[in-house]
């Protein structure tokens, strides 16, 4: 199961959508080490939060699908790329 940032869905919890974006990004950006599947839920859970707090949702789904091609040449993580597809699904026409 992929681990998405903790974000309220409480409209009045936007300040904690945005606090949950900013580690993730930083995670992203210095995410040296991480394997390729780390790295592409790291990307997801970004988009997520992005989404959530309304900041960039053009940029939270260009990630959200960044993530989803490169889970889906991954052995190990096919079963998070249902989970990206039905986000993706939930979110654009």
């Amino acid at each position: 199961m992929l681990l998405r940032p903790p974000v309220s869905e409480d409209a009045g919890a936007v300040p904690d959508r945005v606090r949950a974006a900013e580690p993730l990004e930083r995670g992203r950006l210095a995410g040296k080490g991480a394997s390729p599947r780390e790295a592409e839920q790291c990307r997801f859970a970004l988009a997520c939060a992005l989404w959530a707090s309304g900041r960039d949702r053009a940029r939270a789904l260009a990630l959200a699908r960044q993530a989803r091609a490169g889970l889906a040449s991954l052995d190990d993580a096919k079963d998070i790329v249902a989970e990206v597809d039905a986000w993706l699904a939930e979110r654009t026409e």
